[in-house]
């Protein structure tokens, strides 16, 4: 199975991006709401932003997305996740409790579809000259800790689909990411997002066979309150001019929550 790989900067989401030999970019933020609603918040900002004057041009025809067939069962290997203390640690495997948030939205067509307890993800994505389009796709996870403290949580989510985008050079943009994101006590929101693979002007099709996006990061905690943590797949594509678009399938893997400090 494909690891994730290192990624350069595409779509303008940071104020400062790395380059290919630099390592995934990751972004985080906190804000007043919860965390996967700062999520799209900056997504659909940065990608606002990518496509700022360009002239719309209609819907995205042309793609062969529509093509792409959806995995069967047996196309699915699940990594185990990793080993975590005995006392204060949870894991989360599917079918996960419950669902985050599954949206999709943008000036080109978008769609996200969750199965049932949000252990798996389809995501349509497609933008045609001066569109965009994003998704974001996530089961929930709940736990009370006994103690203040902090998080460490730790998470993977497999994905099978395809990219393909056409038209000139540095004109569309395309990237995937893995995300964490608190969710409750909603006024303490924030997210922490690595992307995992990017493309900037790419031309043809990039599939993607069982590949891998891993995430790591901390958060703080109250002994005492529930906690709501969200994991999943954020996906992006976007064009000045030509078309971009994904068809993906999603899973993921586990969810990891363990105090790490006081």
């Amino acid at each position: 199975m494909q690891t994730m790989i290192a990624t350069a900067c595409i779509l303008g989401l940071a104020a400062s991006c790395a380059s290919a030999g630099d390592g995934p970019r990751v972004r985080e933020r906190s804000g007043e709401k919860q965390g996967p609603l700062l999520l799209g918040d900056d997504m659909a900002a940065a990608l606002v932003n990518f496509v700022r004057g360009a002239e719309a041009g209609g819907a995205p025809q042309g793609l062969s997305l529509d093509e792409v067939a959806p995995p069967s069962e047996a196309d699915w290997a699940l990594p185990e996740p990793p080993p975590v203390q005995d006392h204060d640690a949870w894991v989360f495997v599917p079918p996960m409790p419950r669902g985050c948030r599954n949206a999709a939205d943008g000036t080109g067509e978008a769609s996200v579809e969750a199965g049932e307890h949000r252990g798996e993800f389809a995501l349509d994505l497609r933008a045609g000259a001066g569109e965009y389009a994003w998704g974001v796709a996530s089961p929930c996870m709940t736990f009370t800790p006994e103690r203040d403290g902090v998080v460490r949580c730790r998470t993977a989510v497999v994905v099978r689909g395809t990219v393909e985008a056409a038209g000139e050079l540095d004109q569309t943009g395309a990237y995937l990411g893995a995300w964490i994101a608190h969710c409750h006590p909603k006024d303490r929101g924030s997210y922490s997002e690595r992307v995992g693979w990017s493309s900037e002007g790419m031309i043809g099709a990039v599939r993607f066979d069982g590949y891998v996006l891993m995430h790591e990061a901390t958060f703080p905690v109250q002994a005492g309150v529930e906690h709501l943590f969200g994991a999943g797949l954020s996906a992006a594509c976007a064009a000045r001019d030509g078309k971009a678009g994904m068809k993906l399938w999603g899973r993921p893997a586990y969810l990891t929550v363990e105090m790490v400090g006081e």
